[in-house]
């Protein structure tokens, strides 16, 4: 699981295997640049793609992941 993220961001750069899905690769990715924002206050390891899920799941608690309201975090687990 280490190494999902890059592995997508090769599909979805090379668009293999991302028919219909492009919107949900671009949201993921988006998040995980929103979280590098904070990373250096935090100790979250956002390069792996089950960390960086729990950070979406805990901003939907607080309504609230970077500039994202409660309302995008709601769509981001849509995807």
């Amino acid at each position: 699981m280490s190494d999902f993220l890059d592995k997508a961001e090769t599909l979805y750069r090379t668009n293999v295997g991302v028919e219909g899905a492009r919107e949900a690769f671009e949201d993921v990715f988006n998040a995980r640049a929103e979280l590098q924002s904070i990373y250096a206050k935090s100790f979250l390891d956002i390069d792996n793609f089950e960390t960086l899920f729990g950070a979406v799941e805990m901003a939907a608690i607080i309504g609230k992941l970077g500039e994202r309201d409660a309302e995008s975090i709601s769509s981001s687990q849509s995807h």
